[in-house]
């Protein structure tokens, strides 16, 4: 890996909680949904996400796109397909994910993970949540990228 890509790997962002719209719940339980974050988490996700805004920069989406990711597409009608990143937020495991959607805010992270993350990390909207790399993906699937992001 190139100095370059090692430092920005090991660069932490840090988030502001905001609250959502309330459609990550059925979005989470969609089974094809479920089923990955699952897979991901190492048990069911927590039906929700925790909603993070981030710097009004693009440094931090090239930061996102050099971590363990894949693309989630084809799961099933009326169902949109996103990224998904392997992170940690506080400290927890979890999972980002940006919606690929028209007009969808460009700085906003859905962040899922197995707990209920603003009561288990006792934050309120406008707290700040370091995130950082996750684990890499396993390759479960054959769209596992690892630092091979789209040119943005």
């Amino acid at each position: 890996m190139r100095r370059e890509g090692r430092a920005l790997l090991e660069t932490v962002w840090m988030g502001q909680v905001a609250s959502g719209k309330g459609e990550a719940a059925r979005f989470i339980r969609l089974e094809p949904v479920a089923r990955r974050l699952t897979a991901r988490l190492g048990s069911p996700p927590y039906p929700g996400t925790l909603n993070l805004v981030l710097p009004d920069t693009s440094d931090w989406v090239h930061w996102l796109y050099q971590l363990s990711w894949e693309r989630w597409e084809n799961l099933g009608e009326g169902i949109c397909a996103a990224d998904a990143f392997s992170v940690q937020v506080g400290g927890e495991p979890a999972v980002a994910i940006r919606p690929l959607l028209a007009g969808y805010p460009s700085r906003l992270l859905e962040v899922a993970a197995a707990r209920h993350l603003r009561s288990f990390l006792g934050v309120v909207d406008g707290d700040w949540l370091a995130i950082a790399p996750g684990p890499q993906f396993e390759a479960r699937s054959g769209n596992i990228r690892d630092g091979r992001g789209p040119n943005i």
